[in-house]
């Protein structure tokens, strides 16, 4: 994964549990310009945070992928999540960051590989940017701390995928 398309959901989750390193897995990180206004409204503090990664980097919709973004929000999608699904198409990138599931839904049928939150936490352990304890730490405080609704079989599921990881 050398480059990857990021909404703002898996960002500010990422900043909430301060595990914002994970986006070093990548070479490059693309967000929209939609995604930088949504984060500076949610927090400037985590904007900063966020955009000192030499990994993001911002950029701008070509009006076809603009209209492309307002068919996406038509049909249910926030500016947001629409902007980063016509992103990624526009820039011909496969994976896609997103933590909503109606997001989720839209940039699978369209072919992209979509992962969440809870998936780059457990790749960033894999490719050990987090130890092991991290790693648990960071899931655990995913569903006490963030503004993510996380089930806990879901956290204890990705945990015990850590626990059992064989090296």
């Amino acid at each position: 994964m050398n480059r990857a398309v990021f909404d703002t959901g898996p960002l500010i989750h990422l900043w909430e549990i301060k595990a914002c390193e994970a986006l070093r897995l990548f070479k490059k990180v693309l967000i929209s310009r939609e995604v930088v206004a949504e984060l500076r409204l949610i927090s400037s503090e985590a904007q900063r945070e966020i955009m000192r990664y030499k990994q993001l980097e911002h950029k701008s919709l070509a009006d076809s992928s603009k209209d492309f973004m307002m068919l996406l929000v038509k049909s249910g999608l926030d500016v947001e999540e629409a902007s980063s699904i016509a992103l990624a198409r526009q820039e011909n990138i496969r994976y896609l960051f997103t933590d909503d599931l109606n997001a989720r839904t839209e940039a699978q049928h369209l072919g992209f590989e979509v992962h969440g939150t809870v998936g780059l936490l457990l790749r960033a352990f894999r490719e050990k940017i987090f130890n092991k304890k991290v790693a648990v730490g960071k899931l655990q405080a995913l569903h006490d701390s963030s503004t993510l609704f996380i089930t806990k079989p879901l956290v204890e599921k990705a945990i015990n995928e850590i626990e059992h990881f064989k090296r």
